[in-house]
């Protein structure tokens, strides 16, 4: 059984976005690509397609002024 027969959808595109919330250059904005590699796309089998990546800006470690998040920039 392929993931697509259990969810009712014939079609899912998959687009990473390339964000980290803790602005550092290798935290979680690799999950797009290891998500990828772990085979998370070919369990959907056909009808998944995959685009390409969200890049947000360059991570930023400082909090910002409007909510405090760490790389609030990105967000925007």
């Amino acid at each position: 059984m392929v993931a697509n027969d259990w969810v009712g959808l014939d079609e899912v595109d998959f687009i990473g976005v390339r964000f980290d919330g803790s602005a550092r250059r290798e935290g979680q904005s690799y999950a797009p690509v290891a998500l990828r590699e772990a085979g998370l796309v070919a369990a959907f089998g056909d009808g998944a397609r995959l685009l390409p990546d969200v890049t947000t800006s360059t991570p930023v470690p400082e909090r910002g002024n409007v909510a405090g998040f760490y790389n609030e920039r990105a967000l925007s």
